[in-house]
């Protein structure tokens, strides 16, 4: 296969991604998809398990590089990612994100240990969506992804706990 004809192919199968997104979408049928990018499989496994009994599709990638190539080739809902990582810091790929014409407009949530104040404006000046700090409370991450996609289904005996939750932190940001 020639390279002229892999870009061919590579560029129909992100159109057609993105056709099938928006049917879907218009017809209320998607689960969100999340990426999330962090060289800790724990922290990914976690995520992906916590977030998958509320509706939410989770892909792990486990190094930036891999993260940033997911995000162009699946075109996640949204990004959680770790800044330290191997093969593609985070600072990077959320550069290499918001410069890419397909993956610019998805919203990126920063899941660090990192806790340098400094370092928090630099991220949300670089194009973060969201920058929180581990370890967190599973409560407020689901409150920061529901900001940016729809989670379709809160498990009854947990829903007033994130309701209140939710609240708390909306008295915060004020």
């Amino acid at each position: 296969m020639t390279s002229a004809t892999a870009i061919k192919e590579h560029t129909f199968e992100r159109t057609t991604a993105k056709a099938v997104d928006k049917l879907q979408q218009a017809h209320g049928h998607m689960t969100p998809r999340i990426l999330c990018i962090d060289d800790d499989p724990d922290v990914s496994r976690s995520i992906q398990l916590r977030l998958g009994r509320y509706g939410l599709e989770v892909h792990p990638a486990y190094f930036g590089t891999q993260g940033f190539w997911e995000a162009t080739t699946n075109h996640p809902n949204l990004i959680i990612m770790d800044l330290a990582m191997p093969n593609g810091n985070g600072e990077f790929v959320l550069s290499s994100i918001r410069a890419n014409a397909c993956t610019q407009h998805i919203p990126v949530i920063v899941l660090t240990g990192m806790r340098d104040p400094k370092l928090r404006k630099q991220i949300l000046s670089a194009g973060a969506d969201e920058f929180l700090t581990k370890p967190v409370e599973f409560c407020d991450l689901l409150e920061v992804i529901s900001r940016y996609v729809k989670v379709p289904e809160i498990p009854p005996e947990e829903r007033s706990t994130f309701e209140k939750r939710r609240r708390r932190m909306r008295r915060r940001a004020q």
